[in-house]
């Protein structure tokens, strides 16, 4: 009994010092910055290590623990990453405090127990078929922190998925809307352009009305076309006799 109690009191001094040896400027800025951190920094208790429910009070501390270790005047041999940590930190800390967006946090938790659940139900089945140990806690606790990080991933991707397909939408209705002013815009200014011309043409036609000559011009015009209706001017071929018999 008493050798179990040191076992247990030495693994926990272990993973105790193991937690304190990952608390230093460089490798907090590495765990914020490494490849993918853009999907794992969405969730703020992984960002700021802490398990949901935690006290507030010890919200602030950690955060104020994180953000000096990882702040840009603090690494200032590696500046561009360390405000790029300070800024996930800084998000992460901000999202605690915003009632709307932690309940999308608590739903990507449930539902990754959901899933976590039913997949280790059917594995713990195949390694009791297969005759092999089953899952220790701590493998369960990483296998659930898997999952919970690929259902964050997987709504923000559909979540830049739609968000991609209602810009497009978007730029198609402004380009539609832009080709109709277009066509508008030409259309009224044809009519503008008839408009402006109506009053050319009017004045045109009475000047030419009121040149000399243009009304004498315009009587001959007119006898031309009465004579020409009537006749006058052209070879009418004879009248038939009619012919008398005797």
């Amino acid at each position: 009994m008493a050798e179990k109690k040191l076992d247990s009191f030495l693994n926990e001094l272990k993973q105790v010092e193991q937690q304190d040896s990952q608390w230093t400027s460089a490798k907090q800025i590495e765990r914020l910055t490494k490849p993918g951190s853009k999907y794992l920094n969405l969730n703020p208790y992984e960002v700021l290590q802490l398990e949901p429910g935690t006290d507030e009070e010890v919200i602030k501390k950690q955060y104020r623990k994180l953000s000096i270790l990882v702040h840009p005047d603090k690494n200032r041999n590696d500046q561009e990453r360390a405000k790029k940590a300070f800024d996930a930190v800084t998000e992460a800390n901000k999202m605690l405090q915003d009632e709307d967006r932690m309940h999308l946090v608590r739903l990507r938790y449930e539902e990754a127990h959901g899933v976590t659940e039913r997949l280790l139900k059917d594995m713990k089945k195949q390694l009791k078929a297969d005759k092999k140990p089953d899952m220790t806690e701590e493998e369960e606790k990483e296998f659930f922190r898997k999952q919970l990080r690929k259902v964050f991933a997987d709504c923000e991707v559909r979540k830049e998925e739609l968000e991609r397909k209602t810009a497009e939408a978007k730029k198609r209705e402004a380009e539609a809307q832009d080709t109709s002013s277009q066509a508008k815009k030409v259309k009224e200014s044809a009519q503008k352009e008839w408009e402006e011309g109506r009053e050319v043409r009017v004045n045109s036609w009475r000047d030419f009305t009121t040149k000399p000559g243009a009304a004498a011009a315009d009587e001959e015009a007119k006898k031309k076309k009465k004579s020409s209706s009537s006749g006058v001017g052209f070879l009418r071929p004879p009248k038939l006799k009619q012919e008398q018999r005797s």
